[in-house]
């Protein structure tokens, strides 16, 4: 993955644990039902993209001992759905792997990010998260050594990558969206 651009050195304030949760779950929220809907929202990603990247700034990645792990999945989720902003989906990556690192966040948030970059790069992905419906059938889009992929997947969290594929096509027939 080519080098991430840093964060602009910045005096980190503490902030009030609670309320940035809050917000939090609720930019996710607003996320989440337009990704359900299948209404993508640009101008609604892009506040969200604006919002958590002043977040980043302000204090570094939100992590479980600041908001919890429903906060901490939350702004995974903004980070991962920030496609049309690639470079700061590059510093999130750098920050959340800091946080993964420091026991700040599951390694499975930055697999799935880090995939999102390579695939949206035109790279085979590492971990196989990212997927795609083909000929009716779900497929993960091209991994690197597939032969160590599951593998690869236990040892940050996820399942075997045909457990993964099977659920999602489930999903799919629901009608529901393939990935978070």
């Amino acid at each position: 993955m080519p080098a991430s651009p840093r964060a602009p050195r910045r005096r980190r304030r503490r902030p009030d644990p609670e309320a940035l949760r809050r917000e939090l779950l609720h930019l996710a929220e607003l996320d989440r039902k337009a990704h359900r809907t299948g209404r993508f929202d640009a101008a609604l990603r892009e506040a969200n993209t604006t919002r958590l990247r002043e977040i980043l700034l302000e204090v570094g990645w939100p992590g479980r001992s600041v908001v919890g792990d429903e906060g901490a999945d939350a702004a995974w989720l903004i980070a991962l759905h920030a496609d049309q902003d690639p470079r700061f989906q590059r510093l999130a990556a750098d920050l959340l792997e800091r946080a993964v690192l420091g026991g700040e966040a599951p390694g499975r948030h930055l697999a799935y990010l880090i995939d999102r970059l390579r695939v949206r790069a035109g790279e085979p992905q590492v971990y196989g998260t990212q997927i795609t419906v083909e000929e009716r059938a779900v497929v993960a889009y091209p991994v690197e050594d597939r032969g160590g992929l599951d593998e690869r997947r236990r040892l940050v969290g996820l399942e075997p990558i045909e457990e993964y594929l099977t659920e999602a096509a489930a999903r799919h027939a629901a009608g529901q969206p393939l990935e978070p």
